[in-house]
């Protein structure tokens, strides 16, 4: 019989996946939300490149609507954290 207790080399492993998934799904989600906002940039008439997701001086005003403006300028103004 197994002993099913716990094991912290399991819980390491556990926390590295889950790190590594996050990571990914992170950059993920945010080139999905930078080209959202990139379109509505470009639909509110801004002069932005519909096709490039990184002019950020520009998106920073188009939060999108799942994150408040505040913390949209602030991801933005830290560029790196969602490239």
């Amino acid at each position: 019989m197994t002993d099913l207790g716990w094991d912290p080399t399991n819980e390491e492993a556990i926390y590295e996946g889950f790190l590594n998934v996050l990571k990914r799904r992170f950059r993920d989600i945010t080139m999905q939300l930078r080209i959202k906002v990139t379109k509505l940039a470009y639909k509110a008439g801004e002069k932005i490149n519909p096709s490039v997701f990184n002019q950020f001086r520009i998106i920073r005003k188009y939060p999108p609507e799942s994150i408040p403006i505040n913390i949209w300028r602030d991801m933005c103004s830290v560029s790196k954290l969602i490239l």
